[in-house]
């Protein structure tokens, strides 16, 4: 079927059929005339939209459009440029306008282009949002150790993205820049911006063609500057400016500027820490509107003198070492030992708040301060990353560190490599890891063999882990791994739905290997005080309080809570709807910034106030992607830097 659609001033139509076979050329030209000449009687002009023609035979074609009788038989002939933006420069472009104007008056002709920048890999263009290809970039990240630290050392912040280079094309007229994905295929992005439109128009008047049309002159991913191209072709001014778009990075303290770099992608800026006081080293892709892609908080010390060793005439007394478990999973045992009780308060210590980041940089440190976050967590995708950086940065801005791990198609229920996952944890926790909490969400096929996704097959890694971490270090916190909350299964099968997961969990004895049991909450879409109002259905899972409930009742309050993932989803903010980037979460379509930020604030409060939860992470601080998994939604810095959830939750935690 045709696509028709009205232009903004609603006295045209504008036919778009896409390919033609060419053998019905003459009878799609007929129906062209006969619409044409109806639409006449209403007052209305037809356009129609013809693909970008090809060379074929060593002449150009547009397959079943005959510009010569389609150009009697309707008002506007719109013909595309390729999306090989390269055309422009390379003469490409121009040899087609110059077959096209010999086809039919070039006063019917109107050149049709787009905002969109263009993406090519494997040999194949496809027309995306700018603002969406930023994204390869990643954000900022601190590459040193922030312990290590001095006052004239070198400070490294890179990008975490895998953008190689950034440079100009001249035949383009546009930026460009060369990635690797996760598939590890190469990306070219051309970014289309107001010269690269500027470039096309010109080419409109050197042909003295009827017009231009330009597809998603209004998408909000655009750089600036669009629409004042497309005013000043209409002034027949030839406004055409170099597009200088760079990476640059800026050093700020309390007094303003220290320090301002260009930077070169692909590879760190480096930095001499100046005088001791605390930075904020950010970056920005500039000349496209000023993209902020984060930035990374740096304390330089002051010098401290190492002290004179003093005699004391009293002897030091050194604490017993723990007793560490010897017992089996499924053999007899006494009954559970309780959590440690760490800080005042509560029948399990102080309830504390914590936010999961993106990385071990903590970019995110002045949201997480700002709203009463105590705690840290990061997460680790393999046994192959170093978790030191992340615990020193983290401890040397005053947090404590929640460390997780997950290998994704692993061997997870293996003896051998359960016991390699324990000696890993027991290096994280030599490396002064406050809480470790061991492997995710275990009831799911993609982070546990399927088929074995049993709370029972998942004690075996969990006592192995619980004993060589008590050895390495006995204060670290061993939380045990969260199961996603799901009724998808319908029991367990290839996967568990986390209620009988955790019932075989604590039938197998495995709470004799946890100070506080794990719990994700990520899928509400009321108020979590409220119960019975989800319009989906009323599964446990959909509310914070039969959640609670749920775990408290199969564990009979034998452990503490500790929810390592705590969120609300929402789309706003972010293009395009939740419904079209991740249809499996459209469930999350109505959630608003303001829903988020106030449930936010009402599961801390519900948290705080019950004597049995002892932590709460919220899902997320400042996860970046926005797509099939949508982590972006959950995070409460939003887009362009604002969080409202920092206030409602300091209104909790009181550090206001």
């Amino acid at each position: 079927m045709p696509i028709k659609r009205r232009a903004p001033n609603s006295s045209a139509v504008i036919l778009e059929f896409g390919k033609i076979d060419p053998k019905r050329a003459a009878a799609f030209t007929s129906f062209a005339a006969d619409l044409n000449s109806a639409l006449k009687q209403k007052k209305k002009s037809l356009a129609v939209v013809v693909p970008t023609p090809t060379i074929e035979n060593a002449s150009y074609s547009a397959g079943g459009y005959d510009l010569r009788s389609l150009g009697a038989a309707v008002d506007v002939i719109e013909i595309p440029l390729s999306n090989d933006l390269t055309s422009v420069g390379n003469g490409e472009a121009e040899r087609l306008l110059t077959w096209a104007t010999a086809q039919t008056n070039r006063y019917k002709i109107r050149l049709l282009t787009s905002t969109l920048s263009a993406d090519r890999v494997n040999g194949v263009f496809n027309r995306v949002p700018t603002n969406s290809t930023l994204k390869a970039f990643g954000s900022a990240t601190l590459k040193t150790d922030l312990t290590k630290i001095t006052a004239g050392s070198n400070v490294e912040v890179a990008l975490n993205g895998k953008v190689s280079a950034l440079d100009y094309d001249s035949s383009a007229f546009t930026p460009r820049f060369n990635y690797t994905d996760e598939a590890n295929a190469a990306h070219t992005v051309f970014l289309v911006t107001s010269e690269t439109l500027s470039r096309h128009f010109a080419l409109a008047q050197k042909f003295n063609l009827g017009g231009v049309a330009v597809r998603e002159l209004y998408n909000p991913g655009n750089p600036p500057g669009m629409i004042n191209a497309l005013v000043q072709y209409k002034l027949k001014n030839n406004a055409i400016a170099a597009s200088n778009v760079a990476l640059n990075y800026t050093v700020n303290n309390s007094k303003g500027v220290v320090a301002q770099a260009t930077g070169v992608a692909g590879k760190p800026f480096v930095w001499k820490a100046g005088e001791p006081g605390q930075y904020t080293i950010g970056v920005k892709i500039a000349g496209i509107g000023d993209v902020p892609l984060g930035s990374v908080e740096v304390i330089v010390p002051q010098a401290t003198p190492t002290p004179t060793p003093r005699p004391t005439s009293r002897p030091v007394a050194i604490a017993p070492a723990q007793p560490q478990p010897t017992t089996a999973p499924g053999q007899p045992t006494n009954t559970p030992k309780p959590a440690p009780v760490i800080g005042g308060g509560g029948a399990w210590g102080a309830f504390e708040l914590g936010g999961q980041t993106i990385h071990g940089g903590i970019p995110g440190i002045g949201a997480m301060r700002k709203s009463g976050m105590t705690w840290v967590k990061v997460q680790l995708n393999s046994m192959g990353e170093d978790a030191g950086p992340a615990i020193n940065n983290a401890h040397a801005q005053g947090f404590k560190i929640l460390i997780s791990m997950v290998e994704k198609g692993a061997p997870a229920t293996d003896p051998g490599y359960q016991q390699s996952v324990a000696n890993f944890f027991a290096g994280v926790a030599a490396k002064g890891a406050d809480a470790i909490e061991v492997w995710n969400e275990p009831n799911l096929v993609t982070d546990w063999p399927s088929g074995q996704t049993t709370g029972s097959s998942y004690v075996g890694m969990l006592s192995k882990s619980y004993a060589a971490i008590k050895a390495a270090n006995g204060s670290t916190i061993v939380i045990s791994a969260a199961p996603s909350p799901t009724g998808f299964y319908g029991g367990c099968g290839a996967g568990c739905d986390d209620k009988p997961w955790l019932e075989q969990f604590v039938a197998a004895d495995g709470l004799k290997y946890t100070d506080c049991l794990g719990i994700h909450y990520n899928e509400g879409i009321v108020s979590p005080k409220s119960i019975g109002t989800d319009p989906r259905d009323n599964h446990y899972t959909r509310y914070y309080a039969t959640m609670i409930n749920t775990y408290a009742s199969i564990i009979k309050t034998s452990r503490p809570l500790c929810f390592t993932e705590l969120g609300y989803l929402t789309g706003e903010g972010y293009s395009p709807p939740l419904a079209q980037a991740a249809p499996q979460f459209g469930w999350a379509g109505n959630t608003t910034v303001a829903q988020h930020a106030q449930w936010l604030k009402e599961a801390a409060e519900l948290s705080k106030a019950n004597s049995n939860i002892r932590l709460m992470i919220v899902f997320n601080v400042d996860l970046t992607h926005y797509g099939a998994d949508p982590r972006a939604g959950y995070a409460i810095i939003r887009p362009g830097g604002a969080c409202p959830a920092c206030d409602t939750l300091a209104s909790v935690m009181g550090s206001r």
